[in-house]
């Protein structure tokens, strides 16, 4: 099952990121598997990582690659994670991300994605927050997506915007990139 691609289309009004409004690209919307993950014991935070091959944003700068985010909270907003960057896994807490390459260097965000190329996405989702759909202590349930910063005139996203809940079947889905999803669950300890 991935994220509901209509369900983040109907969040991208009138919405902003932070103080910056990003605009993106709705033809792009790139739904990723669900995760359903336990978190270790004693521990808050879980980094999931996804392997993508994402050949559907080949020639975009990571810095311009979107992780799109579905809240649990009432209104099901959607957000736009943020970034972390270099190689510090700490860093990594519930709504940020880094993606890496096979072996777990930071992408510069200039760098351009490549067709047929594999990459690394490890997201970090905080147990029992708005990022985590499954009210379980313990248990991670999570829909989110990539896209990318439009140049045109595309609608925007932030973290108020509103979308709708809900997932979908998705396997025979073209826009699917993920080739694989290897799930590795790495609890830390909020700070």
């Amino acid at each position: 099952m991935t994220a509901n691609k209509d369900a983040l289309l109907d969040g991208l009004e009138s919405a902003v990121s932070g103080d910056e409004k990003i605009s993106v690209n709705e033809e792009k919307i790139i739904p990723l598997p669900i995760v359903t993950a336990k978190v270790p014991s004693g521990k808050k935070t879980a980094i999931v990582t996804f392997r993508l091959n994402m050949d559907e944003l080949a020639g975009s700068p990571f810095g311009d690659v979107l992780v799109i985010k579905q809240k649990s909270d009432a209104e099901h907003t959607s957000e736009i994670l943020a970034r972390v960057e270099g190689n510090d896994p700490a860093a990594i807490t519930s709504g940020r991300f880094v993606f890496t390459d096979r072996y777990g260097t930071a992408i510069p965000t200039d760098y351009k994605v490549k067709a047929k190329e594999v990459y690394y996405l490890n997201v970090g989702i905080g147990d029992n927050t708005d990022y985590d759909w499954d009210e379980t202590s313990g248990q991670i349930l999570d829909p989110m997506a990539l896209s990318e910063k439009s140049t045109g005139t595309g609608n925007s996203l932030s973290s108020s915007s509103s979308s709708g809940g809900g997932c979908s079947a998705g396997l025979g889905v073209p826009v699917l990139l993920v080739l694989a999803l290897a799930v590795r669950i790495r609890g830390r300890k909020e700070q």
